[in-house]
């Protein structure tokens, strides 16, 4: 019998939905095909910008809304955006101005639908080519407007310092990290929990009625949120306490075998 508890699942993208190889296998392609005909929603919750996100949607059939930037930009499927939740101005312009020039760190603006950098380095070169498009060099970022999302990038045996350093300087946000080498900062309260709830909401479903999978630091919130969450085995040890259930990679199909399972489908 179909499982009725649940109306919707909700997919981190990188090393969750994503095989290492930046695809989705065919497997996972049929498991949403079945759940969308099932009449399960089917999202995304993850930190790429809203542009990779609505072309994420696109290859598993999602009808949106979409949770893109930790869910501080919440999207329909046609790339619409229909909810924004910014980090405070003042914190935004001193974050920048303290690690526009800052030695071994990669700074990342994200407004709106915009990707925004001061120059281009190795690092924002190999993250153009993940995302699937290119950021807009600005002189000024007072011209960007408000921001959903820095990002800063830096060696993995340096990022956890410098989550520590931008968190205990700034309370006015949520300092979180998806990589090793990614510290990413968003307004406070908002990450891929509220976005999700945000989005699900619109279509008339409850926290309470998804499953959520994920696999980094970032995805603790909606895993924790949500009726049942599914962690990756790979996933940081943090995540797994949080996790109704646990799978092997993103590489093996393990995921789509288990929403299989759980949705009884054939």
């Amino acid at each position: 019998m179909p499982n009725d508890q649940f109306k919707g699942v909700v997919f981190d993208v990188d090393g969750t939905l994503f095989t290492s190889s930046y695809t989705v296998t065919e497997r996972m392609r049929e498991t949403c095909k079945k759940l969308m005909q099932r009449g399960i929603w089917l999202s995304i919750a993850s930190a790429r910008p809203p542009k990779s996100v609505r072309k994420i949607g696109e290859m598993i059939g999602s009808r949106g809304p979409l949770c893109s930037l930790n869910g501080s930009v919440v999207l329909n499927a046609d790339g619409e955006i229909v909810s924004r939740f910014s980090i405070e101005n003042a914190t935004a312009r001193n974050l920048i101005n303290q690690f526009a020039e800052a030695p071994g760190v990669s700074l990342c603006v994200y407004a709106g639908d915009g990707w925004f950098v001061s120059k281009i380095d190795r690092r924002i070169e190999i993250e153009g080519g993940a995302v699937g498009f290119e950021p807009e060099i600005v002189r000024d970022f007072n011209s960007v407007g408000l921001i959903e999302k820095i990002l800063l990038m830096a060696d993995p045996d340096l990022a956890p310092a410098l989550q520590a350093d931008v968190a205990k300087n700034n309370t006015s946000v949520i300092v979180s990290r998806s990589a090793p080498e990614y510290v990413e900062i968003t307004a406070s309260g908002v990450d891929k929990a509220k976005g999700v709830e945000h989005a699900a909401r619109s279509v008339g479903i409850t926290p309470a009625q998804l499953v959520v999978c994920g696999d980094g630091e970032n995805d603790i919130s909606m895993l924790r949120n949500a009726g049942h969450g599914i962690a990756m085995g790979h996933a940081h040890e943090s995540l797994l306490r949080v996790a109704s259930q646990v799978v092997g990679t993103n590489n093996d199909d393990s995921l789509p075998v288990a929403l299989q399972s759980l949705f009884n489908l054939s």
